[in-house]
């Protein structure tokens, strides 16, 4: 055998036993298979359900382009190294990821336009109108829900209108607590923050109640939920230090977040203009707390969240070091820009109209870029937009193999900032 013979050989072998990479989704999105060295694998599906989305397109840079199959993949060959990819389909925001060094992605997609469920909860506080009433001030009682995980989901947040049918008062005639508000769909624990208001308006909070496993219908009502009075061992008030506020905000806050299961999350705000007690972890059924502390400037300004996670006790608790504010934002419609953030793991910038909730354009910066280019394949619509950028930070993240679903309880920090264009 000749050595051109067995060169050949050799390369014939190494063709078909090496290297090869097969399709593969990542649950919830995210990238696998480090390395761009001939194909690559791009799977499209909707954020919230996982589900594929076929015929959707993706762009790998400009030139190469097709659509997705009926498993939401579109495979492409002969690339190497890291590359930027678009994903575009009707009634989701269209998304564009950056710096992608892995053969197997996946892009979730948010839908717009979604029905988020919503309902009615009614019932009392068990005992409300025995609370003794101090002399100059009236009992007072302010009434929510937990939120789910989805942060999108505005019904987390709901305005009750005026006067709002979740607050009780009892000035000292004995009147009972019979409540009513909206709120989300789902599963969920009610709670009440107790207190007394004196005739400036002033308030100070005392104590809760609460009642869990509460199931709302989307359109249904649920009634006769009856809130049980926390006993003063029930809970505490934490005594938080907090540090200062990165450049770029102004002012610093904290609350405490229990994970409640099936019932979502609760946040406490435990340090700022309001402060209310922390139940025990074991009364709403939580493993441990989470600190989150955060730093905000004006109205659709900058803004930093720093959570600690795994906390046994918040008797007394310190918020660390927030990370800086995104720099630098510019853009001319075609081109956007900005400075990194050091101790960001990755970058996310979005595009919305003035107004919108919906995001028209969002991109992921996962190679340390900090200046972005329209792909050909977005159109933004015209007027004025505003231009935002989240620089997120998760220890110890591999940007070449990571899924979404596995790094979401492992942010650290985050920050963000935006600025208004018109195009």
């Amino acid at each position: 055998m000749t050595l051109d013979t067995r060169l050949t050989l050799l390369l014939v072998l190494a063709a078909a036993c090496g290297g090869g990479v097969d399709p593969e989704m990542v649950p919830g999105g995210g990238i696998s298979d480090p390395g761009i060295d001939g194909d690559l694998y791009v799977y499209v599906i909707d954020e919230d359900s996982d589900e594929p989305l076929a015929d959707a397109e993706v762009w790998i840079g400009d030139d190469v382009h097709g659509m997705t199959d009926a498993e939401g993949l579109f495979a492409a060959s002969d690339l190497d190294g890291p590359q930027t990819i678009t994903a575009i389909i009707s009634g989701y925001t269209s998304a564009t990821w950056v710096g992608v060094d892995g053969a197997n992605v996946t892009i979730p997609l948010k839908a717009k336009d979604i029905d988020y469920g919503q309902g009615r909860v009614s019932g009392t506080i068990e005992g409300f109108e025995d609370i003794p009433v101090p002399a100059g001030r009236a009992n007072i009682a302010f009434v929510g829900f937990s939120q789910n995980r989805d942060d999108d989901d505005p019904n987390n947040d709901i305005d009750q209108g005026e006067p709002a049918p979740n607050v009780c008062f009892n000035a000292g005639a004995g009147d009972p607590c019979e409540w009513t508000m909206r709120t989300r769909s789902g599963q969920m624990t009610v709670v009440a923050y107790l207190g007394t208001m004196d005739a400036d308006q002033n308030i100070e909070i005392t104590g809760f109640a609460y009642q869990s496993g509460v199931t709302v219908e989307d359109g249904g009502i649920t009634d006769d939920v009856n809130l049980t009075i926390a006993e003063d061992g029930e809970f505490t008030w934490p005594d938080v230090s907090l540090p200062s506020a990165p450049d770029g905000t102004e002012q610093v806050s904290a609350a405490i977040r229990l994970d409640l299961g099936d019932d979502g999350r609760l946040l406490l705000p435990v340090a700022g203009a309001l402060e209310v007690p922390v139940p025990d972890r074991g009364l709403l059924g939580a493993d441990s707390y989470e600190l989150i502390g955060f730093a905000a400037g004006p109205a659709d300004g900058a803004t930093s969240v720093r959570i600690d996670r795994g906390l046994e006790s918040v008797d007394e608790v310190s918020v660390g070091t927030f990370l800086s504010v995104p720099g630098g934002l510019s853009t001319d419609g075609a081109t956007f820009s900005f400075d990194a953030v050091g101790g960001a793991s990755i970058h996310i910038g979005t595009v919305k109209e003035i107004g919108e909730t919906e995001a028209a354009w969002g991109v992921a910066v996962f190679d340390g870029s900090t200046e972005v280019s329209l792909p050909s394949a977005i159109t933004l619509p015209d007027g004025e937009l505003r231009f935002a950028v989240q620089a997120i930070e998760v220890p110890d993240l591999d940007v070449q193999d990571f899924a979404i679903d596995d790094i979401e309880d492992e942010v650290s920090r985050a920050s963000g900032d935006s600025v208004t264009f018109t195009r």
